[in-house]
């Protein structure tokens, strides 16, 4: 993919408008095959999972596994290709689901490990809703990208290192339904999820992902938290992508909403798109969001590393925002992804620094109020204080 970026630089309009697009470069018998019934067709494809999840799997083979933390994995063989999974979590809260993982191994190679709603991009409450390949149903977080193997492929559930070690509550039970499609040949690339959180420093870009190999980016669901901050200015941060090893940026965009397709920090609110969307926005403070941009027309392909960091400087160049991300690509083997750590922010206490009801601002927010208090208070026994003046005598 290449991007066009075009920018209304007059000094005369205030408003300045920004427009990003990606192409690519396609051969003149791609471009004859690809007519209106084709657009229709795919236009149909995309429509039908989004008016429901579970669009197509029934006519597919489907294997119940029960699993626990810690428990034996689920297995399946192969060459086989799992086009859908549903998970269902019974009354599980959401602190027990995101102190809980999936694993998920291929041919040996560990290639996600991930907490189940970061999964599905809800990084601060569950909520029903429907994408094409991700969906919350109630009880049943559904994820539809596919997941292929040569020999095996099993999954497993282990709790978050930090749940095991401050004993947080955890899933306890999960039944977990794979739909599957057999294959032909054995796949030569893997499915590939990885979860990481930050906290912002001054200056200091973000990494979401450092990919060492050959494969396929396909985006990523992100999580923010401002924190000690009022307003969504953090946002400001370009993503940039750097391809093979590359010193300079290959790829950059115009600021963190605008790759999630979300201009002026999200003003459309929560939508949900076939390959984009935005499924939680909180803007009282600290202000919050969870979205998602799968590039899947606009996928990039690198052959020896893939870099994807979130700038953090210019005019969000501020500490003290939480990142949390998933990406998602696809992998020549061998493949092994790390265990996720979680970020915890200095101010907050452990009871909310992974979710949860929103932290009390600290910090700067604090020391505002503080210098207002002592303001007022000046004010009011200076007042007092001409009051009780001695009056000079006339006369």
């Amino acid at each position: 993919m290449n991007p066009i970026v075009v920018r209304n630089l007059s000094p005369s309009e205030s408003n300045k408008a920004f427009l990003q697009v990606g192409y690519r470069s396609v051969s003149a018998a791609e471009l004859d095959a690809f007519d209106a019934p084709a657009i229709e067709q795919l236009r149909s494809a995309l429509r039908e999972p989004l008016s429901d999840p579970r669009a197509g799997l029934n006519a597919l083979k489907a294997q119940v596994f029960t699993l626990e933390p810690g428990g034996p994995p689920a297995e399946l063989t192969g060459p086989a290709v799992v086009l859908g999974l549903i998970l269902n979590v019974g009354s599980a809260s959401f602190a027990e689901l995101k102190n809980t993982r999936l694993v998920v191994s291929a041919d040996g190679n560990r290639c996600v490990d991930v907490p189940i709603p970061y999964l599905v991009s809800r990084f601060w409450e569950l909520g029903d809703y429907t994408g094409v390949f991700t969906a919350v149903q109630g009880p049943e977080l559904i994820f539809r990208f596919p997941l292929p193997c040569a020999k095996q492929l099993s999954f497993s559930l282990q709790p978050q290192a930090t749940a095991e070690q401050t004993g947080r509550p955890h899933l306890q039970q999960g039944t977990l339904t794979a739909y599957v499609a057999p294959l032909e040949s054995a796949p030569d690339r893997l499915f590939c999820a990885q979860y990481s959180s930050a906290i912002s420093k001054r200056g200091t870009p973000l990494t979401f992902a450092d990919i060492q190999g050959e494969g396929t980016f396909l985006g990523c669901a992100m999580g923010t938290d401002g924190l000690e901050h009022r307003t969504f200015g953090f946002l400001e941060g370009n993503e940039q992508i750097y391809v093979d090893n590359a010193d300079e940026i290959t790829l950059e965009g115009t600021g963190t909403e605008d790759f999630f397709n979300g201009a002026w920090y999200f003003r459309a609110g929560v939508t949900v798109r076939p390959f984009h969307g935005l499924v939680y926005y909180d803007t009282e403070p600290p202000p919050r969001c969870s979205c998602y941009r799968y590039l899947i027309p606009d996928r990039i392909p690198f052959a020896e590393s893939l870099r994807f960091d979130l700038q953090h400087g210019s005019r969000n160049s501020v500490p003290d925002t939480l990142y949390q991300a998933v990406v998602f690509w696809y992998q020549r083997p061998p493949v092994s992804v790390q265990e996720p750590m979680e970020a915890v922010p200095a101010t907050e206490s452990s009871d909310t620094a992974l979710g949860g009801e929103h932290p009390p601002l600290l910090g700067l927010s604090l020391l505002a109020v503080a210098l207002v208090i002592l303001v007022i208070v000046a004010v009011v026994v200076g007042f007092v204080l001409f009051l009780r003046r001695p009056r000079r005598r006339t006369g």
